[in-house]
């Protein structure tokens, strides 16, 4: 359905990979390092799913896909989390539901 990958700086949580990653980075980063995710910019592109993307998403080579970047900001405007995620396009809904005040 989805390949990802997902890099968190070291310096602001140390250790990470040694904690039980059966919940969500984010309730990780807020309970194990203080660290609150205040914003989150997510940027999508139709894309050909070549090379290592393909083959994980066992389809061929050139197929169209999604790629998805999501990049998470604490309270200061760091980057907390970078999120790089390559979709199947024939498992793909989106549906965006926004309140306007």
């Amino acid at each position: 359905m989805l390949v990802e990958s997902i890099v968190v700086d070291a310096h602001i949580a140390p250790g990470l990979i040694d904690n039980s990653l059966d919940e969500s980075l984010t309730s990780i980063l807020k309970t194990a390092y203080n660290i609150s995710v205040t914003r989150n910019r997510v940027d999508m592109q139709p894309c050909a799913l070549i090379r290592g993307e393909a083959e994980a998403l066992k389809v061929k080579s050139g197929l169209p896909g999604l790629n998805v970047v999501r990049t998470s900001y604490d309270a200061q405007g760091r980057v907390v989390e970078y999120d790089r995620e390559y979709w199947r396009h024939d498992s793909l809904k989106i549906s965006v539901d926004i309140r306007v005040r």
